[in-house]
């Protein structure tokens, strides 16, 4: 009987990213722009910031990595049922999945400005 039980703590990882992936379209992108204020430390090292932006590719920039970063939440919940099995207590869990999600968010923003920007960079 341990098989049901990891899958529905995967259920409530499942449901989230399907959760994450609708709202950067329900919302124009607005939840990616939190996303993003999240991953800005590091990503503002190699890019300007998104908000002095003025290129047309910023929106869909923000759409497309508001619905990567929502398998960052499928990736969260496989973490959190590993270190469950491995005997791991909340503590250790409660910090590694948000963890996951800011790498997730730090990934899914950087690929989709790498693949997105002109050759000239985003014009500030």
């Amino acid at each position: 009987m341990r098989g049901p039980r990891h899958l529905s703590s995967l259920l409530w990882s499942l449901i989230a990213m399907v959760g994450a992936a609708v709202l950067p379209v329900g919302t124009l992108g607005l939840s990616s722009y939190l996303v993003y204020l999240a991953a800005s430390p590091v990503l503002r090292l190699v890019y300007p910031p998104i908000w002095a932006a003025k290129d047309p590719l910023l929106w869909p920039v923000l759409i497309g990595a508001g619905i990567l970063w929502s398998a960052s939440f499928l990736v969260a919940g496989i973490l959190d049922t590993v270190l469950k099995a491995r005997g791991h207590s909340a503590t250790p869990r409660r910090i590694a999945c948000p963890g996951v999600l800011w790498i997730g968010s730090v990934a899914a923003l950087g690929l989709m400005l790498h693949l997105s920007a002109p050759p000239d960079g985003f014009r500030a």
